[in-house]
């Protein structure tokens, strides 16, 4: 039996539905010694409607390179091994309202450190920015990305109803 949050099942939902991943840990924080530290990498996901309403469960995907080893689960991570772990969009908004602090990295993380990104995390990007003041040149991407994708969707979807309406 695979262990719960490791099912392939779930590593499909933390592929798939990933709004972001990003580097976490003695990496972001700098004080990594290169050669002697694993990555440490932290994701956020949206989870399929059958999981949101309960007929499923996710909470989170793991995956460390170290289980791939002889020995399994049992290995700790070394020099050189990536340990990902993927939260829910719930979880994770759980543990943050919750006032956890390491699940807070990822939404201050440096453009350097983000690993995959959607346009969702595009919107959340520029609500940080609105809400800590923090407005400035720098925003000026999450704007026109925003901008440029909300004019793509209007226009598919114009034509989409237009070819629907006018059969």
């Amino acid at each position: 039996m695979k262990p719960s949050g490791n099912s392939d099942e779930h590593r499909k939902i933390a592929g798939t539905g990933t709004i972001l991943r990003c580097l976490v840990g003695s990496g972001l924080h700098g004080i990594s010694v290169s050669d002697q530290d694993d990555r440490d990498e932290m994701g956020v996901c949206t989870e399929p409607p059958e999981y949101v309403i309960g007929l499923q469960a996710f909470e989170q995907y793991e995956h460390h390179t170290a289980w791939e080893r002889p020995g399994g689960r049992a290995n700790r991570s070394g020099p050189g091994d990536l340990d990902i772990t993927v939260y829910s969009l719930r979880k994770y908004v759980r543990l943050a309202l919750a006032g956890n602090p390491t699940v807070l990295l990822p939404l201050f993380a440096p453009p350097e450190h983000v690993v995959e990104c959607t346009p969702l995390y595009q919107g959340i990007t520029l609500m940080r920015g609105l809400t800590l003041g923090g407005v400035g040149p720098a925003l000026l991407w999450p704007v026109l990305y925003l901008g440029v994708m909300g004019v793509l969707g209007l226009a598919l979807a114009g034509r989409r109803l237009d070819r629907l309406l006018l059969r």
